[in-house]
């Protein structure tokens, strides 16, 4: 037994699937250490309302380089 709040393993499991499914290049670096999981909440946060597949491809790809989206 984990002994975490079903809340807390939904909130987990609903970042997994973000991971998995919207962010995949973010969820490399957050995996290889690069970012910690504050800055990849950040990231979920402010990308959940990104609808459009090719700009959240794009996102995701820019900010798995490590840069910051539509920034040079």
């Amino acid at each position: 037994m984990q002994r975490i709040s079903p809340a807390l393993a939904s909130g987990y499991l609903q970042d997994a699937l973000v991971i998995r499914e919207r962010l995949p290049q973010v969820g490399h670096r957050l995996a290889a250490g690069e970012i910690n999981y504050a800055p990849y909440q950040v990231i979920a946060y402010r990308t959940a309302l990104v609808t459009d597949e090719k700009a959240l491809a794009i996102v995701d790809a820019e900010l798995g380089r490590g840069r910051r989206a539509g920034r040079a």
